[in-house]
């Protein structure tokens, strides 16, 4: 958890510079969408998201648009994981209201 891994810093140049070192970071959409500030100390190459096609839009959207401090994308690449066949309950119940991610993405990108 990045709380334990932080409990020790007492600035914020040593959360910097302790996350700087740190080269992968796990989390939930739903954690990761909460800490808000993370993107503002660290910016990624890539997001990998597992079990993507159960992920409505409006719940990775936020996350995948976020900005580092320089104004610049938190996240420069991400890749979607899932099965884009599998049903999903959540998107199921809002049909019509918002799309989700496998929906959308199966039209477009796969045959």
């Amino acid at each position: 958890m990045i709380e334990n891994v932080l409990e020790t810093c007492s600035t914020r140049r040593e959360v910097q510079e302790r996350m700087a070192h740190c080269r992968i970071f796990v989390g939930t959409v739903a954690t990761l969408s909460g800490k808000t500030e993370l993107f503002r100390l660290k910016t990624f190459d890539v997001a990998l998201i597992d079990e993507a096609t159960q992920i409505l839009e409006p719940q990775l959207l936020g996350l995948l648009c976020m900005r580092g401090v320089t104004g610049g994308n938190a996240i420069g690449k991400f890749v979607l994981i899932g099965d884009h066949k599998q049903p999903s309950g959540s998107s199921a119940s809002v049909i019509g209201a918002v799309g989700s991610l496998r929906r959308r993405f199966a039209d477009d990108w796969f045959v």
